[in-house]
């Protein structure tokens, strides 16, 4: 791992926006037409349970190790840190092909998909390569003004809305709003790094303080935009990943001259799309350099930047894109809850014996 140790702050900024980054990518789509006129209640649904079960993580990682560190078997730890760290792989390798889609639907019609993909791709090496420190401090930057930024855009457009949508209250029922909340569930995959953190933080017993602001802010972010969805339009819709959020900015409008904010959204895009794209080829080069010992994870990040790249511009994801981001939604917040209560409940049982 790098030298630099990242503070507290960043740390947070960092986490808000691994988590957030799906309201640009694939929560319209599962909001809109898996949820429907209960998005509200999904999100907050899928949030509260994904802090209960981070809290009670949090509570037994009394040492402040990340999962590796705990991890005292050697073949146990090899397992776990070759299963993250390819996960992180694959969920960055379609978020890259969803950002690239999207923002060639909505500003380069007449680009070609692969040559958006390469321009994302140089962006997430340049970041990656940079080290923690510049993921650490663009973050800190950025991340803050995106946060207010987009609930700025979010808000405006609620002038537009009617509550009539929101009825019926609960939908299709009780087992359509629990099973669509733990389809979300997985869309916090992200969670994952924040367990690898403390070994980079600067400050590790401020561990649990860095993800109940993670919750909290991100959160804010996610049950804000599930409320719009939800009175948007009536009922469950067919809709692209990235086109509910497009097409409500698109509505904001003040008089004559102030207009056309979606340019703001699209710029909130890319800069998300950055900072995101090199956080998680970063992290996922680290975690493999730990898993298996190799002291410079510096070079592994240009041959794992080029697998996700390349992987990305295959054709065939943009076929069987949501049908593979569908089939992973069973397996993620399995990495992403399950397996770190696991670790960490054995971890807890062997030190009290």
């Amino acid at each position: 791992m790098s030298e630099y140790k990242l503070e507290t702050k960043e740390a947070i900024a960092l986490m808000v926006n691994l988590l957030c980054n799906k309201l640009f990518v694939l929560a319209p789509f599962y909001l809109k037409q898996i949820a429907g006129n209960t998005a509200l209640i999904v999100t907050a649904t899928f949030y509260l349970v994904a802090f209960t079960l981070w809290s009670i993580c949090s509570k037994m990682n009394d040492i402040d190790k990340d999962l590796l560190d705990i991890t005292t078997n050697h073949i146990l730890r090899k397992f776990l840190g070759s299963i993250i760290a390819l996960s992180i792989t694959v969920v960055t390798i379609l978020t890259l092909r969803q950002y690239a889609e999207g923002i060639k639907v909505m500003a380069l019609q007449n680009t070609p998909i692969n040559l958006i993909i390469v321009v994302f791709g140089v962006a997430m090496l340049s970041g990656a390569f940079l080290g923690l420190k510049s993921i650490g401090k663009t973050n800190g930057f950025f991340v803050p003004l995106i946060f207010i930024v987009t609930l700025i855009l979010v808000f405006a457009t609620f002038k537009r809305k009617d509550l009539v949508n929101l009825f019926p209250v609960f939908g299709n029922g009780f087992g359509n709003i629990a099973t669509s909340s733990i389809i979300m569930l997985s869309m916090l995959f992200e969670v994952t790094i924040l367990f690898m953190l403390p070994s980079v933080l600067k400050a590790p017993g401020d561990f649990q303080k860095i993800g109940r602001y993670t919750f909290l802010w991100s959160g804010i972010c996610f049950i804000s935009v599930g409320g719009i969805y939800s009175i948007s339009s009536p009922g469950h819709q067919s809709v692209q990943s990235y086109e509910p959020f497009f097409r409500l900015i698109k509505q904001i409008e003040f008089g004559n001259f102030l207009q056309r904010f979606d340019s703001f959204f699209l710029i909130l895009y890319c800069i998300s799309a950055f900072l995101y794209l090199s956080a998680m080829l970063y992290f996922g080069a680290n975690i493999f350099a730990k898993t298996f010992d190799i002291k410079k994870s510096k070079r592994l990040i240009l041959p794992i930047g080029l697998i996700i790249s390349f992987t990305s511009a295959v054709n065939f994801l943009e076929e069987y894109m949501f049908y593979i981001v569908g089939k992973s939604n069973y397996i993620l917040w399995i990495i992403a809850f399950a397996i770190p209560l696991t670790i960490l409940l054995i971890s807890k049982l062997r030190s009290t014996e």
